[in-house]
């Protein structure tokens, strides 16, 4: 079970691990993963023409302790990917090479290269209003990778301080992270020798910070608020080349237990198909983790742990189309069970402001059925780990 892609996953897998594999201290490592939010698929899980969420990856890595010096850790990993959401099926080639350092003493880099080829199909059994200009554009960008395959270069490095004082379950402390992404200069430096590479150049940067506090001094009741901001955008040549779409592995998308938790995994934009994604996305969300029930007999009831939470935000398909009235509200409670690998976590979600609702004048919580309307739109949440 996972929360991958910000919803419950069951499947299952087989790992094969060596260690000192060929001495140094090396880590050889073999994993077969298939995983699925879509059991009622079975078993047209990789059909293109069904609605399956489902994912198969068989993964070779190679963990190198130490790499120039002893803060310095290094992975190769090469992998095969069979990836199918509700509009596509994409079989993607990925090969990455991976350095982090510990830069201070709560400061850490990551620097990743990924080499990826990626062959997209589409869903043809699904129509779409080809009418609304958004959903034609993005039903265009389709199209354009259907047609050939494409070829990655993407060069991604992370800094991030963490000062919280629990892997699982904080409760002070906060976490920065920046992410830059750059791809397209290594087919670009090829394009002379490779002129019919077909690539993108793209840049990406995403932002990300989460607070804790705890607000009795003995963890019974937990604040923790969270703030993310991603935005990309084509550059270059690839700018203004209505051919050159960047791929769906990078692209952002809203909504899932993870997200906007009064929508599914990738069910929120502000205009066109979810499922697409876009080009920017803000998300906030504040929660309050309160051990309600608690004994201080350390028995099961002292593993419960209630919340209410508060989110915001939404992915648009490009950044000139941001409009603050699109930004999507949800509401909820829900339930975690502490595990010694981290909690249970159950969570019921509904829409306060509904931007993309139907009836535009029932887009507030207080202007539809409580009953008849925002329950049977709310959504239920499975996942291992706190929502962050």
């Amino acid at each position: 079970m996972s929360d991958e892609d910000k919803e419950f996953n069951i499947g299952t897998g087989l790992v094969y691990l060596q260690r000192n594999f060929l001495g140094g201290g090396r880590t050889f490592t073999t994993r077969l993963r298939f995983r699925t939010q879509t059991l009622r698929e079975f078993p047209d899980f990789f059909d293109v023409n069904s609605e399956a969420i489902s994912n198969l990856e068989l993964s070779f890595e190679i963990l190198q302790p130490y790499v120039f010096t002893n803060k310095i850790k290094g992975t190769w990993t090469f992998s095969l990917i069979m990836d199918k959401q509700v509009l596509y099926r994409q079989e993607i080639v990925k090969n990455t090479f991976g350095f982090s350092d510990r830069l201070g003493v709560y400061t850490y880099g990551y620097l990743d290269w990924t080499l990826q080829r990626v062959r997209l199909q589409r869903n043809t059994s699904i129509e779409l209003d080809l009418t609304d200009p958004v959903i034609a554009q993005q039903y265009q960008a389709l199209l354009v990778l259907e047609k050939e395959v494409q070829f990655n270069s993407i060069l991604s490095f992370t800094i991030q301080r963490d000062k919280t004082n629990d892997l699982f379950s904080p409760s002070a402390g906060f976490v920065h992270a920046l992410t830059l992404e750059e791809s397209g200069l290594l087919p670009l430096l090829l394009k002379e020798a490779q002129p019919d590479i077909p690539f993108t150049q793209f840049y990406r940067v995403i932002g990300l910070g989460r607070w804790f506090f705890d607000l009795t001094t003995d963890r019974f009741s937990i604040l923790a608020l969270k703030l993310k901001a991603g935005l990309e955008e084509k550059y270059g040549e690839s700018h203004s080349d209505t051919s050159r779409v960047i791929p769906q592995t990078h692209r952002f998308f809203a909504g899932g237990g993870g997200s906007v938790r009064g929508w599914n995994s990738r069910g929120l934009i502000s205009s066109g198909i979810p499922e697409f994604g876009g080009n920017l996305a803000l998300e906030g969300t504040i929660e309050l983790r309160t051990n309600l029930f608690r004994t201080g007999e350390q028995d099961i009831l002292d593993h419960i742990w209630v919340v209410a939470f508060l989110d915001a935000g939404n992915v648009w398909p490009l950044i000139s189309e941001y409009r603050l009235v699109d930004v999507a509200i949800a509401t909820g409670l829900g339930i975690r069970y502490d595990t010694f690998f981290g909690p249970f976590r159950v969570d019921f979600g509904i829409r306060i402001y509904d931007p993309g609702y139907s009836d535009p004048a029932k887009r507030w919580i207080t202007e539809r059925k409580f009953f008849g309307e925002t329950l049977n739109d709310g959504v239920l949440h499975f996942g291992i780990g706190h929502a962050f």
